[in-house]
């Protein structure tokens, strides 16, 4: 991989230029997803294949999988920000349909207290842009990590 001046993910075309690939070539919503989440390792110096002991064909490892995967991603996108519970600060979280015609990417939200969907706390944002970028560009993970059989046609981004 080359080295990147790039700090904290904040597009796909962030997330190709830390793992070295081409932002111009059409892909899948699940290679999307791993190429944020590779970037992301490498972001944050962590081992992408740290999660081999979660693979199986249970539903319980897809989804722990998946949510391991967009935790790492978070923390690629809002850098070292925590949310602050004791203080009324925002807290920005991308919100799914799960319905015909299947799994999607909705809209982002924000509260100053709590977040009560999507990931919860330990997958909310910074900012609305982080957060949108997060559910749009890792769809095929939120997917995973719901349980979600498909993904609706619109999400082939």
């Amino acid at each position: 991989m080359s080295k990147s001046s790039v700090k904290k993910l904040s597009s796909f075309e962030d997330a190709c230029e830390i793992y070295g690939k081409d932002p111009g070539v059409q892909v899948t919503p699940q290679e999307r997803s791993r190429i944020i989440y590779r970037a992301a390792c490498i972001l944050l110096d962590k081992d992408e294949n740290a999660t081999t002991i979660l693979h199986g064909k249970d539903n319980y490892f897809v989804s722990l999988l998946a949510h391991y995967k967009l935790m790492v991603i978070r923390d690629g996108i809002v850098g070292d920000w925590a949310p602050d519970w004791n203080k009324n600060t925002r807290k920005w979280t991308p919100v799914f349909l799960m319905n015909d015609p299947g799994f999607r990417f909705h809209g982002a939200v924000c509260d100053y207290a709590f977040t009560c969907w999507s990931g919860g706390s330990r997958l909310s944002c910074e900012t609305e842009s982080q957060a949108e970028f997060f559910g749009k560009d890792c769809v095929s993970l939120w997917a995973d990590f719901y349980g979600a059989e498909q993904l609706a046609p619109a999400q082939a981004v």
